[in-house]
């Protein structure tokens, strides 16, 4: 059993596409997956109903949680699933300090923009403070959007700024700004679900996986680039 959030402060980071995403790739490996939509926006329910119009398989169970006691409600509900979602807003809310007193991981994703850098120094006290109530849980920064473009310096320049975080990893692994993760949305499927994949996008959201999977990879990561 794994919880997973998928949350932070920064609004329009790519919370809720990476969240679908994960939970369809772990539904096509035939696990049991429910998918929790913390966020008043509702973007993984959109996905979710969209998904079942266009009858994409496997079918994905979804239901809103919001308030303070999500953390209770979660608990709940793990005996009867494999693997727990959980995608809340971009914002300081009940509902992301609330998961993180159940989740196994956060995963903050995070464009390169120096407004995204500014929301890292509250996550990570909000992290801090999580873990002396949930002492087992992991924090991971993952670089999203990133320009495709060679010579950008961008993410070599956020890697710098976010050095000094104290609770949350950042990955050498990155997403870059690719069509595949823009359709998610509007497909209801995830980038590995597509009739006209396309590989990179694939490679980078499945090395996301591995690391949510196995968080210590995140640490082999730094040992490799070191």
């Amino acid at each position: 059993m794994s919880v997973v959030l998928f949350g932070g402060e920064k609004g329009g980071s790519g919370k809720s596409t990476l969240a679908v995403s994960y939970a369809a790739m772990l539904a096509g490996k035939g696990r049991d997956v429910l998918l929790v939509d913390a966020d008043t926006q509702a973007s993984a329910t959109l996905w979710v109903n969209i998904r079942a119009a266009e009858e994409v398989k496997p079918a994905i169970t979804c239901v809103s949680i919001f308030g303070e006691r999500l953390d209770s409600q979660v608990r709940a509900l793990i005996p009867k699933y494999d693997d727990i979602i959980i995608d809340t807003r971009g914002a300081d809310s009940p509902e992301v300090r609330s998961a993180m007193l159940v989740a196994g991981i956060i995963v903050t994703p995070a464009q390169t923009s120096q407004f995204d850098i500014y929301t890292f120094a509250k996550m990570d006290r909000l992290v801090e403070q999580a873990r002396g109530f949930n002492h087992d849980l992991k924090a991971v920064a993952i670089m999203n959007r990133v320009p495709t473009n060679a010579h950008s310096s961008e993410a070599a320049d956020m890697r710098e700024s976010l050095s000094g975080l104290k609770q949350y990893r950042l990955l050498k692994t990155f997403l870059s700004e690719r069509k595949a993760f823009r359709m998610v949305a509007s497909e209801g499927r995830a980038v590995t679900e597509f009739s006209s994949p396309d590989p990179k996008a694939i490679d980078e959201m499945v090395a996301l996986s591995r690391i949510i999977e196995n968080p210590v990879l995140a640490d082999e990561e730094e040992e490799v680039a070191e």
